[in-house]
């Protein structure tokens, strides 16, 4: 699951790290997959898509992904894009826990 459900980050810092955190033990490696989805930020102009697979070894705890965010160079109103997780196909016996969406909020710099 994600750490939170929601960050913020100013436009000009150029990247927000999401974090996932594992809940419970796990046998064997397994794996989720981290995905972004556009709101009223869009990738490319606002950031960069991201798909991306995370394993889990036995004994990793929180894995992170840094996500760029575009410095577009407009006066503009905040604006969000999504992350969710899913659990990708053949990864039977993975269990997600209860954030699996997360809300990332860009603030203008621009202003």
């Amino acid at each position: 699951e994600f750490s939170s459900s929601m960050e913020t980050v100013g436009e000009v810092v150029g990247s927000v790290t999401v974090e996932v955190v594992k809940v419970g033990e796990n046998e064997r490696p397994v794996g989720v997959i981290l995905s972004t989805l556009n709101g009223t930020a869009f990738a490319p102009g606002d950031y960069t898509a991201q798909e991306q697979l995370l394993t889990f070894n036995t004994s990793d705890a929180s894995p992170s992904v840094a996500i760029a965010i575009a410095r577009d160079g407009l006066v503009e109103a905040e604006e969000a894009f999504g992350a969710v997780l899913s659990v990708p196909e053949g990864e039977g016996g993975v269990e997600l826990g209860t954030l699996r969406e997360a809300t990332v909020t860009i603030t203008d710099s621009d202003c």
